[in-house]
């Protein structure tokens, strides 16, 4: 057995170990109002390396087409030095229901 293959998974080990980000989003559509426009919240926590990072959503997308920038809110911020989490609510207005990515 080469000793290749092992040395390249101690090395993604230690890399992904020492600076971990993570994201789970949630988002929740309501009906379309009258005019065909779609309110969506967006629930998500985020885990940052330290909380100076930040936490804005572009959306790009023939979908994005939005009247009024978020609302956000900041549920929850923690941090131990090392690493922080944070958890929030955005909700965003959309005039279109086409295709969109948030990033």
């Amino acid at each position: 057995m080469s000793l290749a293959p092992l040395l390249l998974l101690l090395l993604l080990g230690a890399v992904q170990a020492s600076h971990f980000y993570g994201a789970v989003m949630t988002w929740y559509p309501e009906p379309p109002d009258a005019s065909g426009a779609v309110t969506v919240v967006f629930r998500y926590k985020l885990s940052f390396h330290s909380c100076s990072q930040s936490d804005r959503w572009a959306c790009i997308g023939g979908g994005c087409r939005s009247p009024a920038p978020p609302t956000e809110e900041v549920v929850q911020r923690e941090g131990g030095g090392e690493w922080c989490q944070k958890e929030g609510v955005e909700t965003r207005r959309f005039l279109s229901t086409g295709p969109l990515q948030l990033q």
